[in-house]
């Protein structure tokens, strides 16, 4: 009977043995998988900041394009009113120029005028000078 309970105290040792080398195990493992979910938590938190840093860098971005869209539109309104001008001083160019043509017309008529009075007047001290000799001699 003392031989069985050996027998039992031996293969309780055993067990408790073994027990122990799983539990080392499990605490070796249990080590291995809190370093794994530490370092999976800090790749965790390094990407949320790296999201972060692109959802502020596309947030601003979307604020520049948004500008340069606002920009755009005033160009536009810049080139159309440049447009306008322009095509305003091409109509006033053109009348200036009508106006020009006319003036030089009225001013060819006024000197043709003027040139057959002078004729006229030079005809007219000839004739009186004629006429003065012709009274003296």
């Amino acid at each position: 009977a003392a031989r069985g309970v050996r027998r039992d105290e031996g293969q309780g040792a055993f067990e408790l043995r073994e027990t122990k080398e799983r539990l080392e195990i499990v605490y070796q493992e249990n080590g291995v998988l809190t370093e794994q979910v530490r370092s999976m938590a800090e790749e965790l938190a390094r990407l949320r900041d790296e999201r972060g840093a692109h959802v502020e860098e596309h947030m601003a971005l979307v604020r520049q394009v948004g500008g340069l869209r606002q920009e755009m539109g005033q160009a536009e309104e810049a080139v159309m009113r440049a447009y306008d001008a322009r095509d305003l001083a091409r109509s006033e160019l053109h009348r200036a120029g009508a106006d020009l043509v006319e003036a030089q017309e009225h001013t060819q008529a006024a000197m043709a005028i003027a040139t057959r009075h002078a004729d006229e007047r030079d005809a007219a001290l000839a004739s009186a000078a004629e006429a003065q000799r012709a009274l003296e001699s």
